[in-house]
């Protein structure tokens, strides 16, 4: 494992707890894809954060792929949760851009908002966690 996979993966591990570890105050993280604004600053990730996950647990992100290009990287993974009593995964391609603090100045995920919209977790849906 290189030294870019092995902070993918710590930081992945830390995101909920440890946002300031891995991003700085000028960092973007795009919660919800490049089809919306990015939280900027560890502050407003926390609050992000918090928000996406107050309603799920087992959160679980299982790596399948990793490439790097000098500070760029990217990563194929699988993202599961248990949200209103189902099991839920999503299929997620991400890049993230390290800067020289070895912090991430830049990470965005690509996914399918379906799986939130369904659950109305996502901000194309408003409202809170829906039953099926």
């Amino acid at each position: 494992m290189d030294r870019n996979e092995k902070l993918v993966r710590d930081m992945f591990a830390n995101l909920f707890t440890a946002a300031s570890d891995y991003f700085n105050e000028t960092s973007e993280f795009y919660i919800w894809g490049p089809g919306h604004p990015p939280a900027v600053g560890t502050e407003a990730m926390k609050k992000g954060f918090q928000a996406v996950i107050a309603p799920l647990s087992d959160i679980n992100f299982e790596f399948h792929e990793f490439a790097s290009i000098g500070d760029i990287v990217f990563s194929r993974r699988t993202d599961s949760f248990t949200v209103a009593g189902h099991r839920v995964e999503v299929g997620v391609v991400g890049y993230g851009v390290i800067g020289p603090d070895r912090k991430f100045s830049k990470w965005v995920d690509f996914f399918d908002l379906m799986p939130f919209d369904q659950f109305h977790l996502s901000p194309n849906v408003a409202g809170g966690v829906r039953k099926l």
